[in-house]
């Protein structure tokens, strides 16, 4: 072969393999900052739960803490129950002192549930347990809360519904909103501390199954209606700090984007809120929404009271909002 044959050979060999190199290592390098993305996602995975971890209590054998700076308070747990502290008290700012004792009291069924035993706590990262005979006793602690639950593996006797009885102690008492689904925890002065929230209960195959908190001769509790639920049960509310959320349930409305005070809307004594969602749609695109919210004693409606919508393609109605005073006197 001539050598000037030989030299372009050479060179178009190198030249078709160049993109195919190139390629590679571009390949090669996108795959880096993805490893070291997981690798980072990993080691924020790790610090959330160190920091929500429960650790032993020196000196107090059997008991175990963890702190909740998103919520403010720190949790301890042993075969007596739950105690929670706010992080701080000072007291001349909100943050005062106070303290809730939560525990177990008794299971079983409506007008028969006998007291509870009570065993060593186990612990696993954010997760304690009671094992109290009958009925296994949880808390989670996470950002979103102290998750506070029960595992019930089978029914006891009887068919009335089933009661969990709850012995509240320390320094402040539970008010239970309508529906006993949540309630509020209140001190002496009436001011939220807590709120035990987000009551649900389901069985084995994940059907919802209906649960109440109840005020009790002693104290309160919670009623389950376990007819036809599938063994083992699950019962899940949460304490949080008194926060309060709220949602259009739907993208880009941009609710949220405008609120203010709506004044006192319904005379009850408790100020209310008003809050717009200028890009929602329901019917016609970016008509808009305004939702007002009541407030109460245990904090601002969950639901809306009152809502409104421009009914006209592109209104943005709730693009502005504000208190209209005592508009009917």
């Amino acid at each position: 072969m001539k050598p000037a044959l030989v030299l372009w050979c050479l060179v178009l060999t190198l030249v078709l393999n160049a993109p195919l190199a190139a390629r590679q290592v571009r390949a090669d390098a996108s795959r880096e900052p993805l490893e070291r993305s997981a690798g980072f996602q990993n080691a924020s995975a790790e610090l959330e739960i160190d920091a929500y971890r429960f650790a032993p209590v020196p000196g107090e054998p059997a008991t175990w803490s963890a702190s909740n700076r998103t919520h403010g308070f720190t949790s301890r747990v042993s075969a007596s129950g739950l105690v929670l502290e706010p992080l701080t008290a000072d007291s001349s700012s909100a943050c005062t002192q106070w303290k809730l004792e939560l525990s177990t009291r008794s299971f079983g069924r409506v007008g028969h549930a006998p007291e509870v035993s009570s065993s060593d706590v186990h612990v696993a990262e954010q997760r304690a347990e009671i094992d109290r005979g009958e009925v296994l006793e949880w808390f989670v602690n996470d950002p979103r809360g102290v998750e506070h639950g029960w595992t019930i593996e089978r029914a006891p006797a009887g068919v009335e519904p089933l009661w969990i009885g709850l012995e509240l102690g320390g320094d402040l008492a539970l008010r239970i909103d309508a529906g006993g689904r949540s309630g509020i925890l209140v001190d002496a002065t009436g001011e939220p501390r807590l709120r035990y929230t987000g009551l649900v209960a389901f069985d084995a195959t994940g059907r919802e199954i209906d649960a109440r908190m109840q005020p009790s001769p002693d104290g309160v509790g919670i009623a389950i209606d376990d007819t036809s639920a599938v063994y083992p049960l699950t019962v899940d509310p949460m304490l949080t700090f008194p926060m309060w959320t709220a949602e259009s349930d739907q993208d880009a409305a941009r609710f949220g984007q405008f609120a203010a005070t709506a004044g006192d809307v319904n005379g009850d004594g408790y100020s209310d809120v008003i809050v717009g969602a200028r890009l929602y749609h329901n019917g016609e695109s970016e008509e808009g929404r305004a939702y007002v919210y009541l407030g109460s004693s245990a904090g601002l409606s969950v639901s809306a009271h009152w809502t409104a919508e421009g009914n006209q393609i592109s209104a943005k109605f709730g693009t502005s909002v504000a208190t209209a005073g005592d508009v009917n006197g």
